[in-house]
């Protein structure tokens, strides 16, 4: 006897048979069709049992009628005569979302067919499909998004924790998770980016890792904002509030159901303005010597530079020169230092520090202050404003040379002989100079008979100078030894050129009788 597959639906409650959409569980979209089926030989026929085993399958097609693949088969277990079985087939949708994501959204037509390898001779051969529509196709995937409508607004947002150690330390706390119905295959970052009232974007000011992204998973995030590169470029900005964008994804490694949740949107509160210091330190004096009627002296200081950033501007210095009783002086050095941006260090030294006490008529044989200040002007704001200044002193001697003569004699009858000195506390640039002049005794016109540098340069030097031939001298120079006796005169810095301590030794005389 012939066999004959067919559905059992006529007596059952719709409900109890048919497509079943469950929803979408860690990202596969679950649901089954449930259906009855058995064997029913017809009227008279009373063996109808299959000979052998039998299957069934499942295929779906689009809305067009396109088929689109089998989505489940199983084996048929109740087909002996008379026989009935509930049957529920599990759909799986894998190649129909991999191969038509445009079918998402759309109801999708299922056919049953009972005996699908037509393993069976039946009686009736045209019953065996039913046909089902499903629920439309949901979407499956990832969706990154931020879950503040349930917090307290204290709970995230901006959050200002004040200037330290010259830093802003500020951070932007938020929750973000995947809101989807899918887990992602591959990680994902966030971003920060800063923008001016204005809008202009100023960079990105924090960056980490998303670690709670799986399907149903959620996680608070605090990410700490570095405003350095906005305070070097964008100094305008102190005092204004800064907007910040939050952005999930930021490098767009995962593809969304939703990819306009990504971004939430913050204002910050006023950005301060950074204090740094700087300081002066070790001023000092050193002794470099005198030379011509000055003590040249050279002045060094210390200085150091914290948190220097762009908007802070020139940092600049003077040296003040102040006079005994006086409390503010004379500027004689100032300029900028050309520091990098953070922190520095380093030394400057002002040389001939003292010349304008020398070289100023200031008073000498005193005590004179050196005064050092960095940001003299005060216009940048500081952490500490009482180390700006170092002094230091300096006493100022009367410096003065003195050229006197000594030992004026007659070596035998035509040799003038003299000893030059160099005395005081002077050193020369230029050696002192000589002359030996003669006058006849009678009177007469002053002669030259010799003159020159000495080789007296520095307190203590002495020179031993002689005229030899003293008679061929006055001859050549105009006189006549042979009836007049002469006066011969050495004579020191007989041009005046230095300012001496006494300027009445500076000749010594002796006579000479040719007759």
């Amino acid at each position: 006897m012939v066999a004959d597959l067919r559905f059992f639906h006529e007596h059952k409650n719709p409900n109890q048979y048919g497509f079943d959409g469950d929803g979408v569980r860690n990202g596969k979209y679950e649901a089954e069709i449930k259906f009855y089926a058995g064997n029913y030989a017809g009227s008279g026929v009373t063996d109808g049992h299959a000979a052998t085993g039998a299957r069934y399958n499942i295929t779906a097609y689009a809305p067009n009628g396109t088929e689109l693949g089998e989505v489940a088969s199983g084996a048929l277990t109740r087909m002996a005569y008379g026989d009935l079985g509930s049957y529920s087939a599990k759909l799986d949708h894998s190649a129909i979302y991999r191969d038509y994501p445009e079918l998402i959204g759309q109801r999708l037509t299922y056919k049953v067919k009972l005996d699908s390898e037509e393993q069976i001779d039946e009686l009736n051969e045209g019953n065996n499909i039913a046909t089902f529509t499903g629920d439309p196709l949901p979407e499956v995937g990832v969706d990154l998004k931020f879950f503040h409508e349930h917090k307290n607004s204290s709970q995230y947002g901006f959050e200002n924790e004040g200037v330290r150690n010259g830093t802003y330390e500020s951070e932007i706390v938020f929750y973000a998770g995947n809101g989807g119905n899918d887990s992602p295959s591959t990680g994902a970052r966030y971003n920060i980016t800063a923008f001016a009232p204005d809008g202009t974007e100023l960079g990105e000011v924090a960056s980490g890792a998303l670690t709670r992204i799986a399907y149903g998973d959620l996680g608070r995030y605090s990410a700490k904002l570095d405003h350095s590169t906005i305070y070097r470029d964008h100094p305008e900005l102190i005092g204004q509030r800064l907007t910040y964008e939050v952005k999930l994804d930021s490098e767009e490694q995962i593809d969304e159901l939703n990819e306009g949740n990504n971004i939430a949107t913050f204002t910050g509160d006023p950005l301060p303005a950074l204090p740094i210091d700087l300081e002066i330190s070790h001023v000092s004096i050193e002794e470099m010597g005198v030379l011509d009627g000055a003590l040249n002296v050279s002045l060094t200081f210390e200085y150091s530079i914290e948190d220097l950033l762009l908007y802070h501007g020139e940092v600049n210095y003077k040296v003040e020169m102040i006079a005994p009783g006086q409390s503010s002086g004379t500027v004689i050095s100032s300029g900028q230092i050309e520091a990098p941006l953070g922190d520095s260090s380093g030394t400057i030294s002002i040389p001939d520090a003292a010349a304008a006490i020398y070289n100023g008529g200031g008073a000498l044989d005193e005590t004179y202050r050196f005064r050092v200040t960095i940001d003299p002007e005060n216009t940048i704001d500081e952490t500490n404003e009482n180390n700006n200044t170092g002094e230091t002193s300096l006493f100022a001697p009367l410096i003065k040379p003195d050229a006197y003569v000594t030992e004026v004699d007659a070596e035998g009858d035509d040799t003038f002989v003299f000893k030059a000195s160099l005395g005081g506390n002077d050193i020369l640039s230029a050696p002192v100079e000589y002359q030996i002049v003669a006058s006849a005794e009678k009177g007469g016109p002053i002669l030259v008979l010799d003159s020159g540098d000495t080789t007296l340069f520095a307190g203590g030097d002495m020179q031993v100078i002689r005229l030899n031939d003293v008679d061929d001298a006055l001859a050549a120079a105009g006189g006549n030894p042979a009836t007049d006796k002469y006066i011969l005169t050495a004579i020191l810095d007989q041009n005046a050129k230095l300012d001496e301590f006494n300027e009445f030794n500076n000749f010594g005389s002796e006579v000479f009788d040719f007759v």
